[in-house]
């Protein structure tokens, strides 16, 4: 079955506002989605508005990625507590069901993730924070090195106040490139700019402090 359409009223409120930002936009190929495209530092990054691609997120989704050049090897995820547990809830009981013989068809990668790299501490980030978000990775470094004060203080911003009210939220670093996942009402444009400040901040975030793959 096809994704259900993004309403008109939806799209052109998106395209309003990625215009008065100077940025690309246009309707994805079967018309589920309002995608906008431009450059951070020369690296094309894009974001879409549109049906929801995984289960966790009801209704409408903001996705975006970002083709930064980084390491491959770099894996970095920065997740809402409340995604984290709904997830591992789910984790666990996919390890536990005798019948499933194999979880990765099913399993979106984010899932995986959670369950093969362990939560590691970055010191100096706020008690706000914690209270929201964990960061997963393959080392303590480059999680440090990405998730600054400064990007923490964008996440906790772009939260509501009570870290349980947070939504599901994570922006993942992972063969090369920074990806973002969340909900999103199409017609907030507060909510569009937020959003994409927040994701454009982690990308300048990244290429300032973590290392490229062409070694500069």
């Amino acid at each position: 079955a096809g994704q259900k359409p993004v309403p008109a009223a939806s799209t052109g409120a998106v395209a309003a506002w990625a215009n008065s930002r100077g940025w690309r936009c246009a309707p994805s190929a079967d018309g589920s989605a309002v995608a906008v495209d431009s450059l951070v530092r020369g690296h094309k990054w894009l974001l879409e508005v549109g049906t929801s691609t995984r289960r966790y997120i009801h209704g409408t989704e903001l996705r975006a990625r970002a083709e930064l050049g980084l390491q491959e090897d770099l894996r970095v995820l920065v997740v809402s507590n409340t995604l984290k547990n709904a997830l591992e809830e789910k984790a666990f009981a996919a390890y536990t069901d005798t019948l499933r013989t194999s979880m990765d068809s099913s399993m979106p990668e984010e899932m995986r993730w959670l369950m093969m790299y362990d939560e590691v501490p970055v010191e100096g980030l706020g008690d706000q924070f914690l209270a929201c978000f964990s960061i997963h990775g393959s080392d303590e470094v480059s999680a440090a090195q990405w998730v600054d004060a400064a990007l923490a203080r964008a996440l906790v911003s772009a939260m509501p106040p009570r870290a349980e009210d947070a939504p599901p939220f994570l922006m993942m670093l992972l063969r090369g490139k920074l990806y973002l996942r969340m909900p999103c009402d199409p017609g907030d444009t507060a909510m569009l700019q937020v959003a994409s400040g927040l994701f454009l901040q982690a990308c300048e975030s990244a290429l300032d402090h973590l290392p490229r793959a062409d070694g500069q």
